[in-house]
C-alpha cells in the first residue's frame, strides 16, 4: 500500500500525524499507521485491509473524529489478493 498523490506531485505526497482520542487520552499518531494497525487484525487480504482502513477513516470523518484533510488516501501496488500480514498460517500446507 502506498499513499495516492496527484499526477506530477508524487514527490510532494506526505503522511500526517493526528491527535487521536484513545480511551479519553489524546495521543499523536501517524494517520496511516493508526488506521493500518487498528484494522489489520480483521483483514484477510491486502485488498480487504485497504477496505477496512477506508471504512474506519470514513466513519471517523462522518462522526467528526477526523478532519477531511487528514484522511489517508491509499492505493495498492501489486497483487491485491495477497494474504494480509499477521494472518496465522495453517499447518496443513504442503511443501513441494
Amino acid at each position: 500500500m502506498i499513499m495516492k498523490s496527484q499526477p506530477g506531485a508524487e514527490l510532494s505526497c506526505r503522511a500526517h500525524n493526528y491527535r487521536f482520542d484513545h480511551n479519553g487520552v489524546q495521543l499523536e499518531r501517524g494517520v496511516v499507521s493508526y488506521y493500518a494497525a487498528q484494522t489489520l487484525p480483521k483483514a484477510t487480504t491486502v485488498e480487504s485491509w485497504l477496505g477496512l482502513i477506508n471504512e474506519s477513516s470514513n466513519s471517523d470523518l462522518r462522526q467528526g473524529r477526523l478532519k477531511p484533510v487528514y484522511q489517508p488516501l491509499l492505493q495498492i501496488l501489486g497483487d491485491q489478493t495477497i494474504i494480509a500480514p499477521g494472518k496465522p498460517v495453517s499447518g496443513d500446507l504442503k511443501r513441494e
